[in-house]
């Protein structure tokens, strides 16, 4: 048979290659997931526990994962009716019979998602669909002839996300590497998803991390920062400009510059653009209204801020409390009351700078920039989860959420000919 990598979701084994791991597959995966277990292998033959080196994701964390990468649920439904449909004009074309052409169709997605939630929790492999025969779809999951588990999924990381559907109780997606580690496929602490990941930047950039550009280095560590705590399961997927090392000056203006930059250049890697929710950054966003922006290319700005509908400003005629939204919320604004509050309890005032003539509003910034964000990331650190962080921080893990299904209309990379998906 040879050595084998085997991708599963609580020990039903869903996709595996010979020889290596396929891109696709390592696409979901990140180094910091790596980790050896001692556990049974069925799949392989064996029942006694042996150590098993892995790649492990919670199921739900994997559920976000492909949602951020654009492998939502709503696409692989759509990607599986697509394949539906090409093999069923394939029956009509080739004259099969009424009856053969039925079973086709009736083969959909709800009804594909039905059988794998019947038969998986029943301890249902590939390799034992005999002992299955009381169920009348068993066989047709157990069939690689037609794909992956008797799917229409183009590509593994929509079969996953179909399985994670049909799932919904799913406590761990498992990628077993142990084989090809052992057979010398791969080296004992190779990191196999780090140095997959370097190839693709040479080759296929699409699969590269995601480029979060910011208009300067306090949006950008706090954002970090930010994934690490609340959403670490995400944190691979995504890059940060370096502005320490390569002497960067930021501001909205030169984060539109730096877009219109990689337009012009044909940058191909995916990117996103995060603008603050001031006058600022609404005027320099209105700059790239007429850029033909490539859909790897995504602008946003920071959401809309409860806190800062009633907040304290300072201005030319004295204190006033009014909605700031749209003309002073940096990234400061959503780091939380306990951030933003001086020694005595009081909100930090919102201080008038300029007036934008065009927008006809003032651009306005919190006081204390740097005492504010010290204290976030001090508080940020005694977070013990990433539930607590969400909780400690709401209207930050929204910008995370915001930043997270900047992709997830559009699965970037799934392009040519239908992955082959028929089987080990």
């Amino acid at each position: 048979m040879g050595s084998t990598c085997d991708l599963s979701i609580d020990g039903f084994s869903v996709w595996g290659t010979k020889s290596y791991v396929d891109d696709a597959t390592l696409s979901i995966f990140h180094e910091r997931d790596r980790q050896s277990r001692v556990a049974p292998r069925p799949q392989y033959g064996s029942r006694e526990p042996e150590e098993i080196i892995a790649y492990a994701v919670a199921a739900q964390a994997m559920r976000e994962r492909l949602d951020a990468m654009g492998f939502s649920v709503a696409h692989a439904r759509d990607d599986y009716a697509r394949g539906l449909s090409d093999d069923y004009e394939i029956y009509l074309s080739e004259g099969f019979t009424r009856a053969d052409r039925k079973r086709v169709k009736d083969w959909t997605y709800d009804r594909w998602c039905a059988a794998i939630a019947r038969l998986s929790p029943r301890g249902f492999q590939v390799w034992n669909a005999e002992k299955f025969a009381d169920d009348p779809d068993a066989e047709r999951i157990a069939d690689s002839l037609r794909s992956g588990l008797g799917a229409y999924f183009s590509d593994v990381r929509f079969l996953v996300r179909g399985l994670l559907d049909a799932l919904p109780e799913a406590q761990e997606v498992v990628l077993d590497v142990t084989d090809l580690i052992h057979a010398g496929y791969y080296e004992d602490e190779e990191p196999i998803c780090d140095a997959a990941r370097r190839g693709w930047a040479h080759d296929h950039s699409i699969h590269g991390s995601i480029l979060l550009l910011t208009e300067g280095k306090t949006d950008t560590r706090i954002l970090q920062a930010a994934f690490e705590a609340m959403a670490p399961h995400l944190v691979g997927l995504y890059g940060f400009l370096d502005f320490d090392g390569l002497k960067i000056e930021g501001s909205a203006d030169v984060l539109a510059k730096t877009i219109r930059s990689f337009v012009g250049a044909r940058v191909s890697s995916r990117v996103i653009a995060i603008f603050d929710h001031d006058t600022a950054g609404t005027a320099a966003m209105a700059s790239l209204a007429n850029v033909d922006l490539p859909d790897h290319i995504r602008v946003m700005a920071l959401p809309e801020n409860a806190l800062a509908s009633s907040y304290p400003t300072l201005g030319p005629q004295g204190p006033a409390t009014m909605d700031v939204n749209g003309m002073a919320c940096g990234i400061e604004m959503y780091l939380g009351p306990d951030a933003l509050c001086d020694t005595q309890g009081a909100l930090l005032p919102i201080r008038w700078t300029g007036y934008n003539s065009k927008l006809r509003r003032y651009q306005g910034a919190v006081e204390d920039k740097d005492g504010i964000s010290e204290r976030f990331l001090d508080r940020l650190r005694r977070c013990a989860s990433p539930r607590e962080a969400r909780e400690a921080f709401p209207e930050l893990a929204n910008v995370i959420d915001r930043i997270a299904g900047m992709f997830a209309d559009a699965p970037l990379g799934v392009k040519g000919p239908r992955q082959n998906l028929s089987g080990w």
